[in-house]
C-alpha cells in the first residue's frame, strides 16, 4: 500500500511536544483531562491522545486551547508545523 507523505506532515498542525507541554500546564493549575475535555466541548479520548502527544492537532484547535487557558500561542511557536517546514520534511 503506498502512503502519501502530505497527509503525514499536514500545514499549520502541532508537533506532539505541544500536547505534553499542555498537560504540564494542565498539571500546575490542577485541572484534569477530563475537567479541560467537558470545558472545551471535546470527546475525553481526543484530549487524553492529544495531552499524550500521541494526537497533533490544527493551529485554529491550538488557539482555542490556548485562548481557553489564557496561554499565549507564542509559548508553542516551536511545537508548529509550519507549511515551509512541511514541504521540506517531504523532501528528506
Amino acid at each position: 500500500m503506498k502512503t502519501n507523505n502530505k497527509s503525514a506532515v499536514r500545514r499549520g498542525c502541532t508537533k506532539p511536544e505541544a500536547g505534553i507541554k499542555f498537560a504540564q500546564i494542565l498539571k500546575r493549575r490542577g485541572i484534569t483531562a477530563e475537567q479541560w475535555a467537558e470545558r472545551l466541548g471535546e470527546p475525553i479520548v481526543y484530549i487524553k491522545l492529544f495531552l499524550a502527544g500521541k494526537k497533533c492537532v490544527q493551529f485554529k484547535t491550538l488557539v482555542r486551547f490556548c485562548d481557553d487557558l489564557n496561554i499565549q500561542i507564542m509559548e508553542f511557536n516551536n511545537d508548529i508545523i509550519y507549511e515551509r517546514m512541511a514541504e521540506q520534511d517531504m523532501n528528506l
